[in-house]
C-alpha cells in the first residue's frame, strides 16, 4: 500500500536536480566574480567559506521549492511562458527568504549586488537548463 508520502526517483528529475546543482553554483561564482572584479587568475581569492554556506542554503531552498512548484516533472514544464512564470517567482521567493536569512545571520552576508547578480544569473541558466532537458 502506497502511502502519501511516497517518493519515487526517475531519471528525468534527476537530470533536472543536478543541472540546477551546477547552474546554482556558476551563478554564485560568477555574480561574486564580476561584483569583486576577480579574474580566473585569482580564483583562489575567493571567499569559499561564505560561498560554500551561501551555496548550500540556496541548494536547500532551490530544490525544496523547485519539486514544490513542479519544475522537477515533466508535467510542470508544459509550455514556456508557464515555466517562466514558474521560475520567476520560485526565484523571487528564494530571494525573499534569503533575504530573511542575511538579515538574521549577518555572518554569512555576501552582499546585496551578488544576491541579485546571483538571481539574476541563476534565473537565466535554470531556464535555459529546463529547455534543454526537455
Amino acid at each position: 500500500m502506497k502511502g502519501y508520502f511516497s517518493f519515487s526517483i526517475n531519471k528525468n528529475r534527476i537530470k533536472f536536480i543536478l543541472f540546477d546543482f551546477v547552474f546554482l553554483l556558476l551563478s554564485v561564482i560568477i555574480a561574486y566574480s564580476i561584483r569583486y572584479g576577480i579574474i580566473l587568475k585569482k580564483i583562489s581569492q575567493l571567499p569559499i567559506d561564505r560561498i560554500l554556506i551561501y551555496y548550500l542554503i540556496l541548494l536547500i531552498q532551490v530544490i525544496t521549492l523547485f519539486y514544490i512548484v513542479g519544475l522537477y516533472e515533466r508535467w510542470g514544464i508544459v509550455n514556456l511562458s508557464k515555466t517562466i512564470i514558474k521560475l520567476f517567482f520560485s526565484t523571487t521567493a528564494i530571494a525573499m527568504c534569503n533575504g530573511l536569512v542575511f538579515y538574521f545571520f549577518q555572518t554569512i552576508y555576501i552582499g546585496r549586488m551578488v544576491f541579485i547578480l546571483q538571481s539574476a544569473i541563476f534565473f537565466a541558466l535554470a531556464g535555459l537548463g529546463k529547455f534543454i532537458l526537455i
